[in-house]
Parts: structure tokens; C-alpha cells; sequence
């Protein structure tokens, strides 16, 4: 089975809305067969093989599972997904379900505000494809993996088997004591995120029914955990949503560290990626603490940075590359000694797991995602108190680095080791390991339910 190549006739969109009112689920399917393997049900919106970011997530998600269960994985993008698997060939126990836009779905997406209504819309009609699908195979369970934002979690929670929610983020919001160097805009962007969060995490009905539905809910990050333990009252698994194919086997710039302390920052240049503050952290290194930095990417706050680190008399100290093809870019790693990652509002950051697998010690701040991924043995974190004190933390040490090399060393080899715990076949194996969980609880619960009297409704 390739796939299914056209949507379905949906059933009456009043019974789907009363289903959701009430929280009913729909239960098609039977205990799983110990003797064969499981069947997954993956709600797998951004899925494409040659891209990277929330669609390369959806499709490690889907091939690492697949090492363990028959998957099918529903998914939005349909044309590169059918160039590579023409040139490449089908892959085992892995059943792509192709889902595309329709016309009013593609016009919504136009507008940025519209997007999301698009997506939910979207998310719609994969429902009654998932029903129809459940109705023939009989999945043991579903698993929503993206988009990995909390903001709409789908509707395969209603298809009353056991669920699977997650990896899921979105929760972080950008430090308000840092608002104001962000600029006028950034702070009103942000602000206004901020803003939604409160509004959608305490009120958004079906985020609330999605998560308490879920027989286990998997968070992008610490905060994401804490946050809807704190909302909703449930259990969540930390565990985030990237992982790497493979880790160098050692570190290029080992043993040869010579002259100015090379640093390698990377990323759009948005607000929330904050690199003014590595900019100004750079204003008063000492003369005697050569430090030479590249910075790869493009965004729109390119021509405001340039102008601060000119301001700020670092200009000489920073080389701007414009934004590199992925493998023009990985040479940069054997270049640096460290990867800064100054970002103030991310669930991960996948240039971090990125530079730990060539390992590249990381510097970044310690919250959100990164609070999670780096440790002391193969990066420094650094605290998020007041902006100015946190500038001067990341400038001492920048400095500190800059003249122990051997710690950097030492990092180096910490990085490697770390980055090999998110291969992506030990997340497969993990991922799997929570389904067993899942299934042996539900079969625990159903054993020590009381019999139900055939004629009687449960109350």
C-alpha cells in the first residue's frame, strides 16, 4: 500500500462537531495482537523528505517508528514526497497517506493570519481520512508529531484508541526584561505572543480536551512539561522533537587551536534569535583576547545588527556570510572552535544539536529548549537574569574560553557524546518503548474495569 491519493467523503460535519462538544470518541478498533507487529496511525502534517526543520521532523518521526511498528503516516506536502519515493523506492512497514490543499485551504494560507485557520481546516478533512483509514487496518494507536506547536492539536484523539501527543511546543515566550532591547518592534511581536499563550493555554477548549485525552503527552522541553502539568493537570514525557543521523567521530579542531578564538553563529535574523546581545557582549572583550566571529544567515534585522556592531566598534571583530547551501555550510564546523546560540525564544534549536554532532561545543543561554539539550559537559549555559548581567556573563565567558583551550577540548569531546543520545534510531526505540507503556496500561485498566451489563449505558 502506497497511500491514499484523494480525501475522502467526509460524514456529516454536525456529528464530527457534537462528537467534539461532548468529547466522544469514536472506537473502531480491537486490542493488539501481542504475536504481530503495531499498527500506528501518524498524523504527520509537515512530512517531506529533502527539507529540513518541522518537515524533516515529521520525517525522522515517521522512518524511526516505522524501524518498530507498521505506521501510516498522513501527511500535507504530496509532490516531493512522490519524487522521492519514485526515485528511491518504497520503504518497509512505512505507508505514506497523502492529504494536499484544497483551493480555499491554499488562499488562506496567503495570509500569515489566516494560516492557522487553513491548517485546523486542514486537519478537518485528516480526521475523516483517519477514520476511514482506522476502519480498514484497525490501528493500535495514534500519534500526532506535527506541527509540533500546541496551537492545534488535531482531531485523532476522537478516534478512541490510545493517543500519542507530541513531541509539542510553542509554550516559550521571550524574556520580558529583554523586551526592550529587542526594539519597538520586537517588543510589540513578542509581547503580543506572549499574550496569546496566556489567552490559548487557559482557554482553548480542544488543546485542553487533546491533552487530557492523550494516553501520553510527550513536551518539546522542561518548560512545555511544567507548563501543562501546571494547565491541565496531566503527566507529560520531555523529550524534544529533533535528532541526528549520525555524529563525527571526532572533533576537527582538536588539539589545533591557534590564534583568535573562532565563533560561528547561525540563523534567520529575527528578533527572537537576539544576536544584539552577543554584538554587545563583544563591545568590551579585552585586546589581548583575540576572538574572530561569523555570522551565517538573513532576515530582516540584518541592516539594524550591522549597524549596532558599527555603533558598538565590534564590526572588525565579526564577518557577515550570507546564507550558505547545507553543505557549504557544515565546513563551517571544522572551522569554529564554538557555536553561540543566543536565541531568546526557541523549544530546541536544531543548529544546537547540529554543532554537538560535529562536535562543537555550544554556548547559549540557560532556558527553554537549550536548558535541556546542552550540559556542562559540552557547553556553558548562561543564566537569564537582567539583560545587563547577562551580557556580561556571556562576554566573561567568551573570554574565559578564548584562553583555556583545553576546556574546549574537553567540550568537544562532551559534545559528541551528548549528540549521540539523539540519534535517530535511539528516539525510535524510545518512542516505541512509550507505546508499550501506553498499551500495557490500557490493558491493565480494561482487565480491572468492572463488567459492563449488556442493554445498560454507562452513566
Amino acid at each position: 500500500m502506497h497511500g491514499v491519493r484523494t480525501a475522502v467523503c467526509p460524514p456529516e460535519q454536525e456529528t464530527a462537531d457534537r462528537e467534539e462538544e461532548s468529547g466522544q470518541a469514536v472506537d473502531r478498533g480491537d486490542r493488539p495482537d501481542p504475536a504481530r507487529r503495531l499498527r500506528v496511525l501518524l498524523g504527520a502534517y509537515s512530512c517531506s523528505p529533502d527539507a529540513g526543520s518541522e518537515l524533516g521532523v515529521g520525517w525522522h518521526h515517521a522512518r524511526a517508528i516505522a524501524r518498530h511498528c507498521d505506521v501510516w503516516a498522513i501527511h500535507a506536502p504530496v509532490e516531493a514526497m512522490e519524487r522521492w519515493l519514485a526515485e528511491h523506492g518504497e520503504i518497509p512497514s512505512l505507508h505514506f497517506c497523502p492529504l494536499g490543499y484544497t483551493r480555499f485551504e491554499l488562499l488562506l494560507f496567503r495570509t500569515r493570519l489566516l494560516a492557522y485557520l487553513a491548517y485546523t481546516l486542514w486537519q478537518r478533512r485528516a480526521w475523516h481520512l483517519a477514520a476511514k483509514l482506522h476502519d480498514e487496518i484497525h490501528f493500535d494507536l495514534a500519534h500526532q508529531v506535527t506541527l509540533t506547536s500546541y496551537r492545534e492539536p488535531g482531531y485523532l484523539w476522537r478516534l478512541g484508541i490510545p493517543f500519542v501527543w507530541g513531541p509539542v511546543g510553542g509554550v516559550e515566550n521571550y524574556p520580558w526584561r529583554f523586551l526592550p532591547r529587542a526594539g519597538l518592534c520586537g517588543a510589540v511581536s513578542e509581547g503580543a505572543r506572549a499574550a496569546g499563550n496566556l489567552v490559548q493555554l487557559r482557554f482553548g477548549r480542544r488543546i485542553a480536551l487533546a491533552a487530557r485525552r492523550a494516553a501520553a503527552l510527550i513536551t518539546g522541553n522542561s518548560l512545555a512539561r511544567a507548563e501543562f502539568e501546571q494547565q491541565y493537570g496531566v503527566s507529560a514525557i520531555p523529550m524534544n522533537e529533533l535528532g541526528t543521523t549520525s555524529v563525527s567521530a571526532a572533533s576537527p579542531r582538536t588539539n589545533n587551536r591557534q590564534g583568535a578564538l573562532r565563533m560561528l553563529w547561525s540563523g534567520s535574523f529575527i528578533h527572537k534569535k537576539a544576536l544584539h546581545l552577543l554584538l554587545e557582549a563583544l563591545r568590551e572583550v579585552p585586546g589581548d583576547c583575540p576572538v574572530e566571529l561569523r555570522i551565517v544567515g538573513r532576515g530582516p534585522l540584518e541592516r539594524r545588527w550591522r549597524r549596532q556592531a558599527q555603533t558598538w566598534g565590534v564590526d572588525h571583530l565579526c564577518r557577515w556570510v550570507p546564507w550558505l547551501p547545507y553543505d557549504e555550510f557544515q565546513a563551517l564546523y571544522s572551522w569554529a572552535d564554538l557555536q553561540v546560540f543566543t536565541s531568546m525564544r526557541d523549544s530546541t534549536g536544531s543548529v544546537v544539536l547540529e554543532a554537538l554532532s560535529h562536535g562543537l561545543p555550544v554556548l547559549c543561554f540557560d532556558h527553554q529548549g537549550c536548558a535541556d539539550m546542552v550540559t556542562p559537559e559540552c557547553g556553558v549555559k548562561i543564566p537569564v537574569t537582567r539583560p545587563g548581567e547577562t551580557v556580561r556573563r556571556l562576554r566573561e565567558t567568551i573570554v574565559s574560553l578564548a584562553r583555556d583551550r583545553s576546556r574546549l577540548d574537553r567540550l568537544s569531546e562532551g559534545a559528541l557524546a551528548r549528540a549521540g543520545e539523539y540519534l535517530w534510531a535511539r528516539k525510535g526505540e524510545r518512542i516505541f518503548g512509550i507505546y508499550r507503556e501506553v498499551l500495557a496500561e490500557g490493558e491493565s485498566a480494561a482487565a480491572d474495569a468492572p463488567p459492563r451489563l449488556e442493554g445498560v449505558p454507562d452513566r
